[in-house]
């Protein structure tokens, strides 16, 4: 009797990981540039602030800037010690006509001393923006290059990938063997999937030989996936 095969390539990231972070008052200097891309590469304003912290609310505003009347208010929030800090402040004040101007400026911290993230001003401005406890130098380039692959180079990285394994499944860390008149090679077609009609399947009443068909999943960061499709027995 054919058993329940569990049988399965799947390559598993453990990213969950994260360091406690928390947050100190006194001088930040704050970077920010125009266009939401995820990178500092063209400064368009750096200040200082002043900011002050009570359990998990922010207060602050510009130092040595009186022409400048804003304040900053926000909340630090993370569900757990040892997940990510994420900062959310809020800049209120007036332009020099005397309107009204607003801005958010939502980040992440990745140390101590260091926030990244993205603002938003109700004029329809936004971009990314970097702020570093005063006297510490950022990890983060303030001039990226930001350099991102269009959908036609992904699509190619990934076709060329699959005629890898295509040509070479070995080197995909698909392993066939068989018999030397081929009765039992395994194949790969052009959808990556998978058949492999002759396997032994250790269980714990023994080995069993049967046929697998694996059938492609997706491609990620160069990793790639097949699920069960079918199996039997010989």
């Amino acid at each position: 009797m054919l058993r329940v095969l569990a049988y399965s390539l799947i390559l598993i990231n453990i990213n969950n990981v994260r360091a406690e972070f928390s947050f100190s008052g006194g001088d930040w200097k704050i970077y920010r540039d125009i266009g939401v891309n995820g990178c500092m590469d063209d400064v368009h304003s750096s200040y200082t602030l002043n900011l002050t912290v009570s359990d998990s609310t922010i207060n602050g505003n510009y130092n040595n800037l009186p022409s400048n009347d804003s304040i900053f208010t926000g909340k630090l929030y993370s569900s757990s010690s040892t997940e990510g800090l994420v900062l959310d402040l809020l800049q209120s004040g007036h332009r020099p006509d005397g309107s009204n101007y607003n801005a958010t400026h939502t980040g992440i911290f990745i140390s101590n001393n260091e926030v990244i993230g993205t603002w938003y001003s109700v004029g329809g401005d936004g971009g990314d923006f970097l702020l570093v406890k005063s006297g510490v130098t950022p990890t983060t380039s303030l001039h990226e290059e930001c350099n991102f692959s269009s959908q036609a180079d992904i699509d190619n990285t990934i076709e060329q990938g699959k005629q890898i394994c295509i040509n070479d499944p070995s080197s995909c860390g698909i392993n066939v063997t068989g018999n030397s008149n081929g009765s039992s090679v395994g194949t790969v077609n052009s959808n990556l999937d998978i058949s492999i009609p002759l396997i032994n399947y250790q269980t714990l009443f023994g080995t069993q030989n049967i046929w697998v068909n694996l059938d492609y999943s997706h491609e990620n960061n160069g990793d790639y996936f097949w699920k069960l499709g079918s199996f039997g027995e010989n």
